[in-house]
């Protein structure tokens, strides 16, 4: 058998290519990678919690008695030596402070002359350097503890007219629960004491020291120093910065209770303490209400300055003026009562944050306070009429306790 003419082609070792339109890429795509939203994160409450809360309250302390220590010391050595005759004027102050000290101790103690004069000045410059410390300290912690718009936060606004005079209302009923608080635990640590020690002295009453102290002052120093400097300063750092961080903490009641419980041993004396705290619990009260800080501040300086004018026998309701067992149970009973439903009218107008639109729901702040809304939030506050019950035996009930202080 013969080859073929023509031996079968080879194949290709390599296939020819395919048109241009028929050539296809099998690249993927890229896949977007969808990461899950990340929760936001609510703010943690604000500062200070009770433990803080009470170191800062011995930095008050510090920032009040250091410059008071120091203010004093200068200038009774001032007034020492412009006297011409610094041993001569030592002497003369300490014979003066003996007789002080001697009536006190007298039995019955009677009412002791006022103070020498150099110790009295050098008591007031020393208070009024220690509130000038002690403001600065209260300020600084709520510029940069609370942030450049502390004055929103802790509501540092004009209080509206109603609330503002249903504050006012209710003040004397917030000076007499004080004041039986203050007397009845008075009476109580004398009886015990008298119990366990039929000789022992109980010493003058604090009003009796006060009085001693501030006689050789003018009135408008013993108003500024007594008065308007407590009422300023205890409020902004006890109402403003504690307040503010303790109430979101542990709610209004919690909150409250434990500000007061700090206002109250910031007046160091334990049975005046315990009255300062009930005074304390009140003035946050109307805060919340009003939502306005400078409600508490008012009530505090005249409660002070009621107080001052009564010490020093200057003219004003009789009932302030003499010894709280004199009052009759009726005035302390009307008091309380007053407390109750002034209360009652201050918190049925209490502040209100409302939507200006009506489809936007309102502003709420992260944490329970009196926090006001920012200005773009479309919210603003607002306070309804008081109930009108409430308001009348206010008034009712006001105007028969005048009776019996006037």
């Amino acid at each position: 058998m013969s080859p073929p003419d023509h031996p079968p082609p080879l194949p290709d070792p390599e296939p020819p290519p395919l048109p241009a339109d028929e050539v296809i890429e099998l690249v993927p795509e890229p896949v977007p990678v969808v990461r899950p939203a990340r929760r936001r994160r609510k703010p943690g409450p604000p500062e200070p919690g009770f433990g803080m809360a009470v170191a800062w309250c011995f930095g008050l302390l510090a920032s009040l008695y250091i410059p008071f220590a120091i203010a004093a010391v200068l200038t009774f050595a001032v007034l020492a030596i412009a006297s011409g005759d610094v041993r001569k004027f030592v002497q003369a102050e300490g014979t003066q402070m003996e007789k002080v000290a001697a009536a006190g101790q007298a039995k019955p103690p009677r009412d002791p002359p006022p103070m020498p004069d150099g110790i009295s000045y050098a008591m007031a410059a020393g208070m009024a350097a220690g509130h000038v410390g002690s403001l600065t300290f209260a300020l600084l912690l709520l510029r940069f503890g609370v942030g450049p718009d502390w004055t929103r936060k802790v509501a540092l606004r004009r209080p509206p007219v109603v609330p503002l005079v249903l504050s006012l209302m209710v003040l004397p009923g917030l000076i007499l629960a004080h004041t039986a608080v203050q007397a009845g635990l008075h009476e109580t640590a004398e009886a015990v004491i008298r119990l366990l020690d039929p000789n022992a002295d109980t010493g003058s009453s604090m009003d009796a020291q006060m009085k001693t102290m501030m006689s050789p002052w003018p009135l408008w120093l013993a108003v500024l120093v007594m008065g308007v400097g407590p009422g300023v300063i205890e409020e902004f750092f006890c109402r403003g910065f504690l307040g503010r961080g303790l109430v979101a903490r542990y709610g209004p009641v919690g909150g409250v209770l434990l500000t007061s419980m700090l206002f109250g041993m910031l007046h160091l004396l334990p049975l005046y303490a315990v009255g300062t705290m009930v005074m304390g619990a009140l003035l946050h009260v109307t805060y919340l209400a009003t939502r306005s800080l400078w409600v508490p501040v008012l009530l505090h300086f005249l409660n002070n300055t009621l107080s001052v004018l009564a010490i020093l026998g200057v003219p004003t309701l009789r009932g302030l003026a003499v010894d709280p067992t004199e009052l009759p149970a009726a005035a302390y009973l009307l008091g309380f009562a007053l407390i109750g439903v002034g209360m009652w009218a201050l918190w049925s107008a209490r502040a209100r944050l409302v939507s200006v639109a009506p489809d936007q729901p309102a502003w709420r702040p992260e944490y329970p306070g009196v926090e006001l809304p920012p200005r773009d939030s479309g919210t603003v506050v607002r306070h309804r009429p008081p109930n009108p019950v409430a308001a009348f035996l206010t008034l009712a009930v006001l105007g028969g306790l005048l009776y019996f202080l006037a």
